[in-house]
């Protein structure tokens, strides 16, 4: 859903002081270590009742209107299904989808009524639906979800707005039904019936999915580094750099999460098309996860990733700021889209305290200034990933992630090198 987590992102921009929430990386470098100030709600602070959390219910004003919104939503949603049959499933339009290697991906989800679940406080509310913290006794207790549905809108919406709302929630429901990784967030449960459930009852909010809750997002985590870099003293490393160490490879290794989820992505041959720091959340699992798939694409199981794909050209799709260049232009792209996002997204990252032009990258060249003190490989490696020749120069995710693993490793053992020196 397109939007829905800048509003989290205004909601939860951390305070001055960063003591609350805290970024360590671990000796093996595969995970991040947050400790946050959230105070964990008990059930008592939930309630069945929508109003206490200021949600207000909206009703379709007929079936009919319900049944043609369901209908031609599935219509929309037909370019996901691999092996689509022309006959209507009743029950969920999931069951019909598969993904290339579905077999090992396949997870055990709960089926929820609404009213099962005890509503918490609103997190968030974008152009297409909304965030609640969310409690079910079916669900366990060692863990926070939140609830994404779709936003109760006024009586005066367009039958296409409510489309492209069920849509969207559709959409993201049908990848994390099938996608599994470390670093994609998790989703526990999901509304009974399907989209038909918004036909039986008349209610949006019938629909939703139910997802783990993260408790700052990656926008937040920068703002933290650049707190912690503006009051560290600047270290000299042995390729003539200054920046905080410690910093850095907390960088390195958030990227190299979010390059591991996307690499992963695009072996699954699934376009994240929107590529950027609100839609990505830090867990209390010590993990950087991609979220919201809302304007994610499935390509066909045998498609090969370095071929343009021809139905993807005609319009521009994401976040213009973080638009791959083929994308601005409106041109054919493939799965490298996303790499040239993951470059700006990697650049913002580790500058601190700029993002990249809200115009979008110039298509003929104009791309963020690279600091001389960073590493020359660093750079190179930026400068290839958003290289206007996605076909010949920008590389894929998978050798973008070669790359920041063995820039891990090095970081890792400077830091080591750093510690044994100080004993002596």
């Amino acid at each position: 859903m397109k939007g829905l987590f800048d509003a989290l992102e205004q909601k939860n921009r951390p305070r001055k002081t960063s003591s609350a929430k805290d970024f360590s990386v671990s000796r093996s470098g595969a995970s991040l270590t947050i400790a946050s100030s959230v105070s964990s709600k008990s059930a008592s602070a939930f309630a069945p009742s929508s109003s206490s959390s200021g949600y207000h219910d909206y009703h379709i004003e007929s079936k009919q209107r319900a049944r043609t919104i369901v209908e031609i939503t599935r219509k929309t949603l037909l370019g996901l299904l691999d092996n689509e049959n022309e006959n209507e499933n009743e029950n969920e339009f999931e069951n019909e989808c598969t993904f290339p290697s579905n077999n090992k991906n396949q997870k055990n989800f709960q089926y929820l009524s609404r009213d099962e679940l005890l509503i918490g406080e609103r997190l968030a509310t974008g152009g297409f639906g909304c965030i609640l913290q969310v409690h079910a006794s079916t669900l366990s207790s060692s863990n926070k979800y939140v609830m994404k549905t779709l936003i109760p809108m006024s009586r005066a919406a367009s039958d296409a707005k409510l489309i492209s709302a069920a849509h969207q929630l559709a959409k993201e429901r049908y990848f994390l039904s099938n996608l599994s990784h470390p670093n994609i967030i998790s989703m526990y449960a999901m509304s009974k019936g399907g989209l038909s459930v918004i036909q039986e009852t008349r209610r949006l909010d019938s629909y939703f999915i139910i997802e783990e809750y993260m408790p700052i997002l990656l926008v937040d985590q920068i703002q933290i580094w650049r707190q912690k870099q503006s009051h560290h003293r600047q270290y000299r490393w042995n390729f003539k750099k200054k920046m905080n160490p410690q910093v850095f490879l907390e960088q390195i290794t958030c990227a190299v999460q979010i390059a591991s989820a996307l690499h992963y992505l695009h072996q699954e041959r699934v376009i994240f098309r929107d590529v950027k720091s609100a839609n990505i959340g830090i867990s209390a699992q010590r993990q950087a996860k991609l979220f919201d798939f809302g304007l994610a694409v499935q390509l066909p199981k045998d498609a090969d990733l370095d071929a343009l794909q021809p139905s993807l050209g005609g319009s521009r799709v994401g976040t213009i700021r973080m638009m791959a260049t083929e994308v601005l232009r409106k041109q054919p792209y493939n799965v490298k889209a996303d790499v040239f996002s993951f470059a700006l997204l990697l650049w913002e990252m580790i500058i601190l305290d700029q993002r990249p032009p809200e115009g979008g990258c110039g298509v003929y060249g104009s791309r963020p200034f690279l600091p001389s003190h960073w590493p020359f490989t660093l750079k190179r490696i930026l400068e290839r990933a958003w290289a206007d020749d996605f076909q010949n120069e920008r590389p894929h995710m998978s050798e973008v992630l070669v790359f920041l693993q063995d820039l891990q490793r090095q970081l890792l053992s400077e830091l080591d090198a750093r510690k044994q020196k100080s004993r002596k």
